[in-house]
């Protein structure tokens, strides 16, 4: 049975969400949002700790993407894909750390109620 689960909060007009779907033997999440939601990196991580992530050019995206998913297969003991994009133009460093925390909260989120 396949359990799905979506987080969202708002930040600069727009909504950075995370959209989990549970599977019987593993955790796809689409993490998204901002000025124009797109696929920037994937990462995929084993309850092992094994990680691979691809990040297509220009994007910065891997760092999220790791980060959930490491987090997502340790707790759950499952293999984690975690596909990410999440775009703010002419984002400044503080508005960057803000995006970069209301993600933390969002995972946060995700993580007790997956």
């Amino acid at each position: 049975m396949i359990k799905q689960k979506h987080v969202s909060k708002t930040l600069f007009g727009y909504e950075i969400a995370a959209d989990a779907a549970a599977l019987d033997e593993g955790i796809q999440v689409l993490l998204y949002g901002g000025e124009k939601s797109h696929i920037g990196a994937i990462t995929i991580a084993g309850p092992g700790g094994q990680v691979n992530t691809t990040a297509f050019d220009g994007h910065k995206e891997a760092g999220l993407s790791q980060k959930w998913a490491l987090a997502i297969a340790h707790k759950k003991g499952l293999p984690v894909i975690v596909s990410a994009g999440i775009h703010y133009d002419n984002a400044t460093r503080d508005q960057i750390q803000e995006i970069l925390q209301v993600c933390d909260e969002l995972l946060e989120q995700l993580l007790s109620c997956l």
